[in-house]
This record gives structure tokens, sequence and C-alpha cells, in this order.
């Protein structure tokens, strides 16, 4: 199982990175879903602290729903900034990196998960 997990994070990472789906505010939104679930999952497993010193408190203390309202909160924001600006190449250059780095701090969980 976490074979699997791992092996579909890393094909995530390498689809966002290397198609133009990481400019989708969807890529970023299934991203930020693994990133949530796999911070859950290694905090509340003692493999891991929060890095963001914003929601470090109440994640380490296990309580996620502050994390899991900021993920919603940002993927929102993004969404409504592609939606108004998607002709822009800037803004879908910030989206692919928002997704790339989302989707490398999922994988970063998950290679924690494995050991």
């Amino acid at each position: 199982m976490k074979n699997l997990l791992i092996l579909l994070l890393a094909s995530l990472l390498f689809g966002c990175a290397a198609v133009k789906v990481a400019e989708t505010p969807q890529a970023l939104a299934g991203c930020a879903a693994l990133d949530a679930a796999t911070t859950a999952y290694t905090v509340h497993a003692g493999l891991a602290h929060e890095a963001n010193p914003l929601l470090a408190g109440s994640v380490n203390a296990h309580h996620f729903l502050p994390m899991v309202l900021s993920k919603f909160a940002i993927v929102g924001l993004v969404w409504w900034i592609y939606e108004k600006y998607k002709d822009n190449a800037a803004a879908r250059a910030g989206v692919g990196v928002a997704t790339v780095t989302t989707c490398g701090v999922a994988l970063h969980n998950a290679l924690l998960i494995t050991k």
C-alpha cells in the first residue's frame, strides 16, 4: 500500500511538472488534498512536524481543521485568480509553481511514511 502511494504521488508530481496540467487549479486542488492527507498522517504518526509557522501550533497538536480550511482557502483564491486571468501567462505559471510545490510536499510526506 505504501509503495502504491509513493508511485501515485511520484507519478502525479512528474505529470504536473512535465505537462501543462500543472497550470490548472484542478491539479492544485488534487495536490493540496494529497498534501493535507499526508501531512495529517505523518504528524499523527509522529513522523513529522508541521513546518508552516502559521499552522504549526494547531497541526502539531493534532488539530487538522485549520490546515484543511487553509488549503481550501488557498485553492479557492488561486482558482478565482486563474479564472479571472487565465489568458495571462504569468498567472498560469504561478498556478503551475504552486501545484508543483504542493505536490513536492505531498511526495516528501509520502516518503516519510514509507521509511
